[in-house]
């Protein structure tokens, strides 16, 4: 976890981006933001492996605002080449009930001047299912 924790820090995570695609027009509509880390030693680690840890630590927090602020400048970047597009970025129950969380993606929207249906925050049902009645008010508050 030291090593996790110095990854973040000194920004050695990767997001990379797997495109959304219209079947029926062939366009870009959008992207799905993909954590992923790169160990210097170890290869490749999956986020099913490092996210838990990330969540038992706290280190959740910085890791989601780290992935949100790089997916948002991705996107108003590339909303200049396709107007409608979209990002998409994972959220982990711990997100949910951040309280911060709710004014960070509120200052993001306001500073880069962006609509906020060009975001869509994703969270599995099975984290929603771990306390429905504080993510369902989590969710209803970051709804726009």
């Amino acid at each position: 976890m030291s090593e996790f924790r110095a990854a973040i820090e000194d920004q050695l995570l990767e997001v990379l981006y797997q495109p959304k695609v219209d079947v029926q027009t062939n366009e870009i509509i959008g992207a799905e933001a993909l954590l992923r880390w790169n160990h210097p030693e170890r290869g490749c680690i999956k986020p099913e492996e490092f996210i838990p840890l990330a969540e038992q630590t706290g280190l959740i927090k910085p890791l989601t605002s780290w992935v949100l602020e790089k997916a948002v400048h991705q996107c108003i970047e590339w909303k200049k080449i396709w107007p409608n597009f979209n990002m998409s970025v994972n959220l982990s129950v711990h997100n949910l009930h951040d309280v911060a969380l709710l004014d960070q993606v509120r200052r993001m929207i306001k500073e880069y001047d962006m609509q906020p249906s060009c975001l869509t925050l994703e969270v599995t049902e099975g984290d929603i299912m771990t306390d429905p009645i504080r993510a369902k008010e989590s969710l209803e508050a970051l709804s726009m």
